[in-house]
């Protein structure tokens, strides 16, 4: 199966090797075939939107205007606190209670800042657009290779937080807030002490958002394990984007290894500004001269990589073109030339 007929690619890769540019290229020539497609980003840089050509680009689909295609192409990029706000809004039934943890001066200050909080809403959001079966193909690109493991191992951390043994740690067996059960047992000096320094109103807000986090806490597992098993699906694909550089595909083999680790397996990679022989005549000789000196280069790294993931991966070269990808057109270009 190529990557065409995947439902979810995961866009990875180290800095400086062209990954949000593939990643739209890709989505592009995705919706130039036929597809629906959504192509979202969590890289902080806000390369996609520029590279699109868009003025704004924010948590809402934008829909991208593609001449000649066959399908659809949206875009958006990934807002932690609008997906957290989107998320609290997805799960709980009573108007009254989203309003009240939206408002809430607690989860105001840690929705984002929980230990992998904002990885996992937006894994979240990528499991929503998944499911809700308004686009064929979803594209997500990534930050730079290390960051986005930490992203893929989110889901994980975010179930810990919410495990049950710490809502124990925050109510009894009869389900009393910890608040209460500090002012039962003879801790009431201590609280006191805390009104002082927070405010009894504060303490309050504490009181409601662990309620609610009750009542959350067993969909954020739900959600956490479906996220996973997403991820580990036959009809996603990671897709690793690299150059033939020596020091870049040593990065490469040790993602592939990391990903595994966590039963993911690396499907594709597309080794991008390959030597473009057919260019050649176009070329200036100055660059003339720097890709024949590249070329015995690539080509030396080209057997690396086809020896190290003989069998396991499917190589996709993308040429290097003479002038810069700053244009809806040239994306377009760029993705009619990546094979299917």
């Amino acid at each position: 199966m190529n990557w065409l007929d995947k439902k979810l690619i995961v866009t990875m890769g180290t800095g400086g090797v062209g990954k949000t540019t593939i990643s739209a290229s890709l989505a592009i020539r995705a919706a130039l075939e036929g597809k629906r497609v959504l192509v979202m980003t969590i890289d902080p840089s806000m390369r996609l939107k520029d590279a699109l050509g868009l003025q704004e680009l924010g948590g809402a689909p934008v829909k991208i205007d593609l001449e000649g295609a066959k399908g659809s192409l949206e875009a958006s990029v990934l807002e932690p606190k609008l997906e957290f706000d989107q998320f609290i809004a997805r799960s709980l039934d009573s108007t009254e209670e989203i309003e009240a943890i939206l408002s809430n001066k607690l989860y105001q200050r840690i929705s984002t800042s929980l230990a992998g909080s904002q990885e996992f809403t937006a894994i979240e959001s990528v499991l929503a657009k998944v499911e809700s079966k308004n686009y064929d193909l979803v594209i997500l690109d990534t930050p730079p290779a290390v960051n986005s493991i930490d992203f893929l191992q989110a889901p994980q951390k975010f179930y810990d937080l919410f495990n049950k043994d710490m809502l124990n740690w925050f109510t009894t067996s009869e389900n009393q807030s910890w608040f209460k059960k500090t002012l039962q047992t003879g801790t009431k000096k201590a609280t006191q002490v805390l009104e002082r320094l927070v405010g009894k109103d504060f303490l309050s807000e504490i009181y409601s958002f662990f309620r609610v986090i009750q009542v959350l806490a067993p969909k954020i597992q739900k959600r956490a394990a479906l996220a996973q098993n997403l991820f580990a699906d036959q009809n996603t694909a990671f897709a690793l984007v690299s150059i033939y550089d020596q020091s870049k595909v040593s990065e490469a083999v040790d993602l592939s290894k990391s990903l595994r680790r966590q039963g993911y397996h690396l499907r594709h990679i597309f080794m991008n500004k390959v030597f473009p022989f057919h260019q050649a005549e176009a070329a200036n000789d100055e660059v003339l001269k720097k890709w024949q000196s590249e070329h015995k280069y690539q080509l030396e790294v080209k057997k690396e990589v086809q020896t190290v993931f003989a069998g396991q991966v499917q190589v996709y070269e993308i040429e290097e073109h003479l002038g810069d990808i700053a244009s809806l057109d040239a994306l377009k270009k760029l993705g009619q030339s990546i094979y299917v």
